[in-house]
């Protein structure tokens, strides 16, 4: 009895930031590439195609592209990494709460229960 049949393997490749053709949002957006490939009996043996995709951060909608446009990302985000937000060492300045509108009861001291 011989085993075979394919794998699909996700390889991120890059991560650039532009606007998203489904929601209009400026959001990060994953470039995926997808491979495909032959194995037997568990082992994958070679390659049978690759696939592009664009996936939007925002929305979650995955937009196939071909190699030159993946390329393109991947060469553009090199040049332009997107920028983590880091965590700030100084606090936060908070703002003023209003806490007017609310009933306040005053609560009595009754020790006769």
């Amino acid at each position: 009895m011989i085993i075979f049949g394919t794998t699909g393997r996700l390889t991120l490749l890059a991560v650039v930031t532009f606007v998203c053709a489904n929601c209009n949002t400026a959001a990060a957006q994953r470039v995926i590439e997808r491979a495909t490939k032959f194995s037997l009996f568990f082992i994958p043996l070679f390659t049978l195609g690759r696939s592009y995709y664009v996936e939007c951060s925002h929305c979650g909608r995955t937009t196939r592209i071909d190699r030159a446009q993946a390329d393109r990302y991947v060469a553009f985000s090199a040049n332009n990494p997107v920028a983590e937000p880091r965590p700030s060492t100084e606090p936060r300045p908070s703002a003023p709460i209003d806490m007017g509108h609310l009933d306040a009861k005053r609560v009595s001291d009754d020790s006769s229960r």
